[in-house]
């Protein structure tokens, strides 16, 4: 049996043995394994009840009339409470705030005047549950009457309409603490009024009447500095009808736009997630589930999106939420039993589906307010969990930051290089001034972009790569929702990071002298040789391997798993070494003996690196680097030869380098 069909029979189980239809408590960190147990009995005031919830042999308590508390009233153990009166008529009604500490908690055939807040737990059990209002972190919404309300699997609301709601506190104040109906992509923002493209028109009129299945994101606005303008957000979802299982079955409708389809728990394809052993610095999966279990609104673009981005639930700056996407997609992949990591699948899915459906109304996730690596993993998992063909589909078309600033070098052979594209005009100016776009790719396809002697955005979001590359390494169905030049390029980039660092050799030209007047005549653009530098001993030599395996935001997490998993499976096995002649130059005229030099690494190491010269040996084969000989050219015939490294790794893959031809002569020629 499948462990999706496993689930289903242990929801179905579930409700049978608590007669009613709640499945929270096995889809939650903190839930209980079974359901809870213990004898039924009947509570007529706050006093019986509190003695009940006080007695660990009680599993279920029946109220049999309206209970008022004089104070929060905190319930830290499994138990069913119910409030359906016998003979008919109206549930019981608590009036007061409930604290919920367990997610084996179920609420049934009650009526809620006063707050429900959950602490420590995602969601817990209801079934025929009606509230005056719900609230979630510090958002609260209110309602003009009791209408049912329940939670869907990831433990987000949900208010049965229509409904009209009166209140949303904290209250919107014509600027800060804004709210809106089923947010888009284009246009401007309701928000926050110290926001970029505000607009106080999208923030409907309260008391406002719900009809429909809609999204209703409510923020609070941050104080003090720092780029976002929102502390928090949450999302109350109207529904027309009562969700499958009162909403324990699906996933929460996507926030953005106007479609708002269902997703089903139970058909997560959990078969496809790999069983990988422990590593070190491994998160664990509450932490997981936690970290995914709020609202990551991030529907809009550049530096507006930046801004949106809640303070408290996810980081404003893109690289900054790479490393805790790439922990919890293999996080995922380990041995714990799928009943362990539903609680934190459900959350990274809801993540997932979010940014499907973003995308479907034209988020891309471009450049501004920062770089935006990574924006790929979460849809793409969601995609492949749930077999959706159509987002699939889209996200193989789709580009994103890793079609835009990785190209593959013209003079590299076939070793991808960082930046986007660029002229040499622009290029020289930032060599020179600094001044522009640090990402521009070297216009004459042989080194990283920009200025690799300060790094820049490429040490910045190096790390956003690597994780996302394992996870479709590790489990090769996420390819199926990558555009596939991307992916190419990205794991080829990347495997080149891990292993070397910056690609700064060969590079015939000559560098910045630090003198503006001396362009076009010591470096930059050659007038004789339109297309092509001035040469020289290279622009940045002394930065060819640096920051190797290096960057921001790295997570020791995916480190462990890089080096104990990037090279196992079936199609690792097979993938080569790199090799590249890095001295002498091409079309280098060689007098007597010269010193030849490569560069090699590869997943399984390097064996061993043969220089040859028109495909005849140089020697002997190098061992250990660095991967030079000293080639002696005094008895050769004059002419060129074609200068070519074999690297040879630890499971017996080969390649061999792109030709570097060189011209033996004599001497004074």
């Amino acid at each position: 049996m499948k462990p999706s069909a496993r689930l289903l029979v242990t929801s179905a189980t579930l409700i049978i043995l608590l007669l009613m239809a709640a499945t929270a408590s096995a889809q939650d960190a903190q839930a209980a394994a079974e359901p809870p147990q213990g004898r039924g009995a009947a509570a007529g005031n706050l006093e019986d009840l509190k003695a009940l919830l006080a007695d660990e042999s009680v599993g279920r308590i029946h109220l049999t009339s309206d209970v008022k508390l004089a104070e929060p009233l905190t319930i830290g153990r499994s138990v069913v409470i119910s409030g359906q009166k016998l003979g008919g008529g109206e549930s019981a009604r608590i009036s007061g705030d409930i604290v919920a500490a367990s997610a084996g908690i179920q609420l049934t055939y009650l009526r809620l005047d006063g707050k429900l807040t959950l602490q420590n737990v995602h969601r817990i059990g209801t079934e025929e549950l009606q509230s005056n209002q719900v609230s979630r972190q510090d958002i609260t919404f209110r309602f003009d009457g009791f209408r049912p309300i329940g939670f869907f699997a990831n433990g987000d609301y949900w208010v049965q309409g229509p409904v009209t709601i009166t209140a949303i506190t904290p209250d919107f104040d014509g600027k800060a603490n804004g709210w809106e109906v089923n947010p888009v992509v284009d246009g401007g923002q309701g928000f926050n009024g110290n926001g970029r493209e505000f607009d106080a028109s999208l923030v409907p009129d309260l008391p406002y009447r719900a009809e429909g299945t809609i999204s209703i994101v409510k923020t609070t606005a941050a104080t003090g500095r720092g780029h976002s303008i929102i502390k928090s957000a949450v999302v109350l979802t109207v529904v027309e009808e009562v969700p499958p299982e009162h909403g324990a079955a699906v996933f929460r409708p996507p926030y953005v736009g106007k479609d708002k389809p269902y997703y089903r728990v139970g058909d997560l394809q959990t078969d496809l997630l790999p069983k990988l052993k422990p590593v070190e610095n491994m998160p664990s999966l509450a932490a997981v589930a936690e970290r995914y279990s709020t609202l990551q609104m991030d529907h809009k673009r550049g530096v507006l999106g930046r801004s949106m981005r809640p303070r408290d639930q996810m980081r404003d700056y893109q690289p900054k939420n790479t490393a805790d996407q790439s922990n919890a997609a293999l996080r995922l992949m380990m041995d714990d039993e799928i009943e362990a990591k539903m609680p934190a699948l459900i959350q990274f899915v809801q993540f997932g589906i979010d940014k499907i459906h973003m995308a479907y109304i034209g988020q891309t996730w471009p450049d501004g307010g920062g770089h935006q690596p990574g924006h790929r993993l979460a849809p793409a998992f969601a995609a492949v969990m749930l077999d959706m063909d159509k987002a699939k589909q889209h996200l193989r078309e789709m580009e994103m930051h890793g079609s835009r600033y990785f190209v593959i070098g013209t003079n590299t052979g076939g070793l991808v290089l960082w930046g986007n594209m660029s002229n040499d005009k622009s290029y020289w100016t930032y060599i020179m001034r600094t001044k522009g776009n640090r990402s521009q790719a070297d216009p004459y396809g042989y080194i990283d972009g920009g200025r690799t002697s300060e790094g820049a955005y490429q040490v910045i979001t190096a790390q956003s790569h690597k994780g996302e590359v394992l996870a479709t390494h590790l489990m090769p169905s996420l390819q199926q929702a990558w555009h596939p030049t991307e992916w190419e390029m990205m794991q080829n980039y990347t495997d080149r990071w891990v292993m070397h660092g910056q690609w700064a050799l060969p590079d015939p030209y000559a560098p910045f002298d630090g003198n503006e007047e001396n362009y076009g005549k010591t470096f930059g653009p050659d007038p004789d040789r339109p297309g092509q530098a001035i040469a020289g001993v290279g622009r940045f030599p002394e930065r060819h391997g640096a920051v190797r395996d290096g960057g921001q935001y790295r997570s020791e997490y995916v480190a462990a798993m890089w080096d104990a998993y990037r090279a196992s499976g079936e199609e690792a096995q097979k993938t080569p070494p790199f090799a590249a002649i890095i001295a002498p130059y091409n079309a280098a005229r060689i007098v007597g003996q010269t010193k030849v030099q490569a560069t090699a690494f590869g997943i399984h190491g390097v064996r061993s690196v043969q220089f040859k010269a028109n495909g005849a040996d140089i020697g002997k084969a190098i061992t250990e680097g660095p991967y030079e000989i000293e080639w002696d050219t005094s008895d050769l015939p004059q002419g060129d030869y074609k200068l070519t490294a074999l690297a040879i790794d630890g499971k017996g893959n080969s390649f061999e380098s792109a030709a570097v031809t060189v011209t033996v002569g004599p001497r004074g020629q």
